[in-house]
């Protein structure tokens, strides 16, 4: 492959990543306000099989969650292009975790709600 396909390959992961990041927490969000019952005064917000339920808070601070989410993916994706000359392959390792990131908060979330269930 010339430079010139590698600098599209990447251009094009670099989108297929930050889409992919922008849908899993735009999902994110809609099921925090679709499914969580925010209405709630008290809501199991954490959960660990040594202790069980340890911490428990009001349901609109779910919340958090997705905007955790949305903080990481602007912040990875603005230091990515800070440092994408002068250490591009950090800048690449911060633009294609973010999407795994996303994943694992959507996880996060679904335990949370099954939880409350």
């Amino acid at each position: 492959m010339s430079a010139r396909d590698w600098s599209n390959f990447y251009r094009h992961g670099l989108t297929v990543s930050l889409a992919g990041s922008v849908i899993v927490n735009a999902a994110l969000w809609a099921a925090v306000f679709t499914l969580f019952p925010h209405g709630e005064p008290a809501a199991i917000l954490h959960y660990s099989i040594d202790v069980g339920i340890d911490f428990i808070g009001a349901g609109q601070q779910i919340i958090m969650l997705p905007a955790i989410g949305a903080a990481l993916a602007v912040g990875n994706t603005v230091l990515g292009a800070a440092l994408s000359r002068a250490q591009p392959a950090t800048a690449k390792l911060l633009w294609y975790t973010t999407p795994l990131l996303q994943i694992i908060l959507l996880g996060s979330f679904i335990l949370i709600w099954q939880a409350n269930r």
